[in-house]
């Protein structure tokens, strides 16, 4: 089985490994792909024989992975891996087998890289500990609201251009489509668990009290946006938060706004987004962006 990994640390250095490298990777030496740590909490029961289940969370993950050098110059690979595994970084692991390609993020628990005879080939094995046990997907998966509609010159759609005055050119021929937008978009996350995701609106025009909804909930900024102006709702830290520009601006949201029940799960998530001038609305481009999560790869 074809595997690559490719370890990226946060200055920037990058290592690859397995299929098309230097570095070699025996499969059975390499756990933790897809499994998950899991605690059950339970509480015996008052009145009757066995217990209620009365938590179930998914733990921090431990990832290990044993490589070999497969080149002439052992000693120059051992001093490049002891190198390059330095601990005062944080990694990224991005992994591709069997047609997926998912990532995780992870800090060096564990490395080992044991002297070799000098004819014998460098090895040497890592662990990383992933506080997020979920391995995510490698495109950012962006959902724009809005969407285009065929009209009569669709498809055909003609590159001829005609000069207007002042040397002005234009295409000639039917239109081919207009924008609809309606403020609305539903977003399927095809993962195996709910994801957090990130919500941007760059405004092209002024936008007042901009407002993102979904199943109920809403967060809501009393603020005005203007052209060239991005609102950042950030639903992927620790802690929630809301920027326009870099700038912190939570405490301009409304009382009503919900930080806990914008969850995106699996499935379709509709969203809507709305201000107080909808005039407007079309001048706020406003897209979904998200890493799907899943249990291995």
């Amino acid at each position: 089985m074809d595997v690559r990994i490719e370890l990226r640390r946060s200055d920037g250095a990058s290592l690859a490994m397995g299929d098309g490298t230097d570095w070699h990777l025996p499969v059975p030496d390499t756990e933790g792909m897809a499994r998950l740590n899991l605690t059950l909490s339970t509480s015996p029961r008052v009145l009757a024989d066995g217990s209620a289940l009365v938590s179930k969370r998914v733990d921090e993950a431990d990832r290990t992975v044993r490589a070999e050098y497969g080149g002439r110059d052992n000693a120059a690979a051992r001093a490049q891996a002891v190198a390059f595994f330095n601990p005062k970084h944080s990694f990224e692991m991005h992994v591709e087998a069997m047609g997926r390609r998912r990532w995780c993020a992870g800090e060096l628990e564990a490395f080992e890289c044991p002297f070799q005879h000098e004819r014998m080939a460098t090895e040497f094995t890592f662990t990383l500990l992933c506080p997020d046990p979920f391995w995510r997907s490698e495109d950012r998966n962006e959902h724009p609201f809005g969407d285009a509609s065929p009209m009569f010159g669709f498809p055909y759609v003609s590159h001829a251009r005609e000069t207007l005055p002042g040397d002005v050119r234009r295409p000639v021929g039917s239109l081919a489509s207009k924008s609809v937008y309606d403020g609305v978009n539903t977003v399927w996350n095809s993962g195996d668990v709910a994801a957090p995701y990130l919500v941007r609106i760059d405004a092209l025009g002024e936008i007042v009290n901009p407002c993102i909804s979904k199943g109920g909930k809403r967060v809501c900024v009393q603020a005005t946006l203007t052209a060239g102006q991005t609102l950042l709702i950030d639903f992927e830290g620790r802690m929630a938060s809301v920027t326009v520009d870099g700038r912190n601006v939570i405490h301009r949201c409304t009382r009503d706004s919900s930080f806990t029940g914008m969850r995106m799960g699996t499935g379709p998530n509709p969203f809507a987004f709305s201000c107080d001038n909808p005039a407007n609305r079309s001048l706020a481009r406003v897209s979904v962006l998200f890493n799907k999560r899943y249990l291995g790869v």
